[in-house]
């Protein structure tokens, strides 16, 4: 096995590149004080945690009062009966060195597969149309073929999850993707330069 597993928590490979990492640089969060950014990486990571317990048949343990409205929005949309066939599953593309974890993927009534991931943010990013086209790439390249992506955005107030549901689109990520490197990457220094 090319990973580490510390403490049930899979290590990243060294040398890749998470998806979220790539696209954070496109996404309006980048704007947003880094405070708050803390904050909201601890309320998703807490929310996660909780609904991977509940998935996992551990159940509903202590949820913090600020966090309660989202974890019964998530199970408005888990009362319905999910099929659960992966979660928390970190993905790799050996050939762009890329990387990515799902929340889950579930099995369809028709046998298909989707990719399910959870958002707690305010409101829904252009961004998470490309996540769900890298996770759809990145699973296919380890043989699990996905028909589509959904995200599921958790209510704060407790209500009906919104979800957003789309085909995945991989080339339009890997244009990103392209953008990306050539802006953001470490390159080596040109010795023309000096």
């Amino acid at each position: 096995m090319l990973e580490r597993i510390i403490s049930g928590k899979r290590i990243m490979k060294k040398g890749y590149t998470r998806v979220t990492e790539i696209l954070h640089h496109f996404s309006e969060i980048k704007h947003v004080d880094a405070l708050i950014l803390e904050k909201a990486a601890a309320r998703g990571t807490r929310v996660h945690s909780i609904c991977e317990g509940i998935m996992k048949g551990v159940g509903v343990y202590e949820v913090e009062p600020h966090l309660q409205g989202y974890i019964n929005s998530f199970l408005l949309w888990w009362m319905d009966g999910h099929e659960v066939i992966d979660i928390e599953r970190r993905f790799y593309c050996d050939t762009h060195k890329i990387s990515g974890k799902i929340d889950m993927i579930i099995k369809n009534p028709d046998g298909s597969l989707t990719i399910a991931d959870f958002k707690t943010s305010a409101n829904p990013s252009k961004t998470w149309f490309l996540q769900g086209s890298a996770y759809s790439y990145l699973a296919d390249v380890e043989g699990i073929k996905v028909k589509d992506v959904m995200f599921i955005k958790l209510s704060k107030m407790g209500k009906e999850p919104i979800l957003f549901k789309h085909l995945p689109d991989e080339k339009l990520f890997f244009k990103v993707f392209d953008v990306y490197k050539y802006f953001y990457e470490k390159k080596p220094e040109d010795p023309k330069n000096d």
